[in-house]
C-alpha cells in the first residue's frame, strides 16, 4: 500500500509539471479567470495518470494482495469517470 501512495504522488507531481510552464505561471498571477481550455487539459492529465495507477495496481497486484481488487477498481471506475468528463467537455467546447 505504500508503494501505491508513492506511485501516486509521482504522477500526481508529474501532472503538475506538464503543466505549469512559464506563460501559465505569469497569466495565473495576472488574471484569475476560468477557462474551458485549462479544463480540459486537467480532465485529459488526471484521466491518464489514474489510467496509469490503474494499469501499475493491476501489475502490482500480488504484492497488494486482497486490497488489489478494491484499489484497482475504485481507479478503474475514476478512470471512466474522468474520460467521460473530459470527452464531454471537449465535445461541448468545440
Amino acid at each position: 500500500m505504500k508503494n501505491t501512495f508513492i506511485i501516486i504522488g509521482l504522477l500526481l507531481s508529474i501532472c503538475t509539471v506538464v503543466l505549469a510552464d512559464d506563460k501559465s505561471v505569469e497569466h495565473q498571477n495576472q488574471v484569475l479567470g476560468f477557462s474551458a481550455l485549462t479544463l480540459i487539459e486537467v480532465l485529459g492529465v488526471c484521466a491518464l495518470a489514474s489510467l496509469s495507477i490503474t494499469f501499475l495496481t493491476g501489475l502490482f497486484r500480488r504484492k497488494l494482495g486482497r486490497k488489489f481488487l478494491v484499489v484497482h477498481r475504485f481507479f478503474a471506475w475514476q478512470t471512466v469517470i474522468l474520460a467521460l468528463s473530459h470527452g464531454i467537455t471537449v465535445m461541448i467546447v468545440f
